[in-house]
Parts: C-alpha cells; structure tokens; sequence
C-alpha cells in the first residue's frame, strides 16, 4: 500500500530478526533497513488477512 503525509505504521517482526533501527528512529521507505534476518527462513513470510 501507499502511506502519505508521514503518516505512522506499526511493523512486526519474527522474535528472531535483529532490529537495525531505535524506537522512535524516522524511517525512509525503501531506503531504511528495519531489521536483518539469520539465513534463509523455512517458510516464506506472507500477510494473512
């Protein structure tokens, strides 16, 4: 999806991904790295609506 005008999200890792951000850090969308993940995961991560 597309978010505007700053608005905020919340992002949810796996317990095991290590954050490569601070809480409250400003994040740019497709530039910023959130988090980095140890290999590859067993089963691929998709969104359940």
């Amino acid at each position: 999806g597309l978010i505007r005008f700053g608005s905020r999200v919340d992002v949810f890792l796996p317990s095991t991904a290590t954050p490569r951000v601070a809480v409250g850090q400003t994040a740019v969308g497709g530039e910023t790295i959130l988090a980095e993940f140890g290999g590859i995961a067993a089963t691929p991560l998709v969104r359940v609506s």
